[in-house]
């Protein structure tokens, strides 16, 4: 009797594990999010290029063109092993949007992509979150330096310039980090902001 009480205790845990592999999520491998963050950067060239001139997807940029390395996940799952990566994902860029050819309408956006499973394309869900930011921090968008964002802490980290009272328009001197935070509403709010020089 204990044998058979035994062998339906592992049976029933067997079963359970198994349906609980079915139901969560998959590891992503780096060569998964690799491939997610190409096709996320062919999306957003696609997309910089429909709205804006001169951009950091073009040889002829006035920045640095933008790679792989200018692709932040903010969250990415697998529902299945054989699934593909689906979540967010921010690209950095550069352009002048408009085409509007002034000496200060270059400036760089952050343009937000989703994917809400693998049977969906990437799509774009946030044309720029460098405007939302900027009501938050006044944070200037023609002269971001770097761009980072911490998986395990949630903070996305900006560094750009800011006009100091006597620069020209094409020279600010102000050096500033920023550290923006998300809560768990989708609202991005200023969490630092650090003069660096």
């Amino acid at each position: 009797m204990k044998k058979i009480i035994l062998l339906s205790s592992l049976l029933i845990c067997n079963l359970a594990v198994a349906y609980d592999d079915e139901s969560s999520e998959y590891k992503v491998s780096p060569n998964e999010l690799y491939n997610a963050k190409h096709e996320v950067l062919d999306k957003a060239k696609q997309y910089a290029q429909s709205v804006a001139c001169m951009t950091t997807f073009d040889e002829d940029s006035e920045g640095e063109m933008t790679t792989a390395n200018n692709v932040y996940p903010l969250q990415y799952r697998k529902m299945y092993s054989d699934s593909g990566v689906s979540g967010s994902f921010l690209v950095l860029w550069g352009g002048d949007v408009g085409c509007m050819g002034g000496s200060g309408t270059y400036s760089y956006s952050l343009t937000e992509f989703q994917r809400m499973s693998d049977t969906r394309p990437f799509t774009v869900l946030n044309t720029d979150l460098l405007e939302e930011l900027y009501e938050l921090s006044e944070i200037n968008t023609r002269f971001i330096q770097d761009v980072s964002y911490n998986d395990r802490t949630k903070i996305l980290e900006i560094v750009s310039y800011a006009f100091a009272p006597n620069d020209s328009n094409s020279s600010p001197s102000y050096k500033y980090r920023y550290n923006f935070t998300k809560s768990d509403s989708d609202a991005w709010s200023l969490s630092k902001k650090v003069r660096l020089n």
